[in-house]
């Protein structure tokens, strides 16, 4: 399966980040990890579908925790918006956010160097962070991120209830599992990935927004848990986490975790998507190896997002093995990304009382 055949265009520079996997040479002009070499206010505008989002925020929690001084420190501003990337615009994927969405991203640059540079307004307060909740489509200011009143809840796995709905893979819960159980098992073959806009058909298409995964739901190779309706709002804003027990019969495999509010009308809208190579799953700059049949405590690193479930949405959960073409194929073979073949992984996933996967959420209390 040819990159650039499946987006429609050439792309040398996501063809570039495949081919250098660890942080060589190839990424040294763009690291700036050096914040206590910084010493200056700076803004940070970034949506949460931008595939910049992480580089933003971790530079803002940089800056925040290590820059050269208490005054750089304490002048670092976040703007995290529903967008894609650069836009500033209602629209992301799938989904219209309304007009409160859209922001002039130059004019709030602006604005932030006369505060600094020509000291106009500089006497006045500036919100430090702030963020959109979708769902309710509002603006909402905080002192930090996440918000000091988002607590980090984890919501449980489980296997399929018997008033679950056909095709399921199970439930989410805040309890963990009291019994034992059977793992449930995907195949994910590298020839047939998971699209990550599945609902406008075959093709895959190359963009990062919010697409309806109500499709993708019904494939055999994506596990689709949720809670029943919520009776009432139910709020997340901050980091997103999984952890996935699982294991593979192939020398590598990938986890993608997403987490979604299901609409009553089926509409499945993706909050915040993750993925971890197992091979990586100690250090991106040394792989470790995977012993098939062995079974792995997985950590994904979902993102971040601020969201409101309204009252009948459900709280939705999948786990899968792909998500193309956002991210590359895993061969499965351990060998990279452009070995000569490449093997459909048998993927199993356990939620059990000894083996209890997870995802840990930011509710808002």
């Amino acid at each position: 399966m040819n990159l650039d055949k499946v987006v429609g265009h050439r792309a040398p520079l996501q063809m570039s980040m495949i081919k250098h996997i660890t942080p060589d040479g190839f990424w040294k002009g763009t690291d700036a990890r050096n914040f206590s070499d910084m010493d200056f206010p700076a803004q940070h505008i970034v949506g949460c579908y931008d595939f910049m989002c992480p580089g933003a925020l971790r530079a803002y929690h940089g800056m925040r925790t290590a820059a050269a001084t208490q005054h750089a420190r304490e002048n670092q501003q976040l703007i995290l918006g529903p967008w894609d990337h650069a836009t500033g615009s209602s629209r992301a994927g799938d989904v219209d956010f309304g007009e409160t969405a859209r922001l002039d991203i130059v004019a709030e640059n602006l604005k932030w160097y006369d505060r600094w540079f020509k000291a106009t307004d500089n006497a006045t307060a500036y919100p430090r962070v702030r963020y959109f909740m979708m769902g309710i489509n509002q603006w909402r200011e905080s002192s930090t991120w996440p918000p000091e009143a988002a607590q980090p809840t984890p919501f449980y796995l489980h296997a399929h209830e018997p008033d679950q709905r056909t095709g399921a893979a199970g439930s989410l819960f805040k309890t963990p599992p009291a019994e034992l159980s059977a793992p449930i098992h995907f195949i994910s073959d590298p020839h047939n990935p998971v699209p990550a806009a599945p609902f406008h058909g075959e093709a895959y298409l190359d963009g990062f927004g919010p697409y309806d995964q109500q499709t993708a739901a019904t494939r055999p190779d994506v596990l689709a848990y949720a809670t029943s309706p919520v009776n009432a709002p139910l709020a997340l804003a901050g980091h997103f986490q999984a952890v996935v027990y699982a294991s593979a019969n192939t020398p590598d495999f990938d986890i993608v975790a997403m987490v979604l509010d299901i609409h009553p009308d089926g509409f499945r809208h993706p909050l915040a998507t993750g993925i971890l190579r197992a091979t990586a799953r100690h250090s991106d700059l040394e792989r470790s190896p995977v012993t098939a049949g062995e079974i792995y405590r997985l950590t994904v690193d979902i993102g971040d997002s601020a969201a409101t479930l309204q009252p009948g949405h459900r709280l939705g959960v999948h786990i899968q093995g792909s998500y193309f073409p956002v991210y590359d194929r895993n061969t499965n073979t351990g060998k990279g990304p452009f070995g000569a073949r490449v093997l459909p992984a048998k993927v199993s996933i356990y939620h059990d009382a000894k083996r209890p996967s997870h995802v840990i959420l930011p509710l808002l209390r």
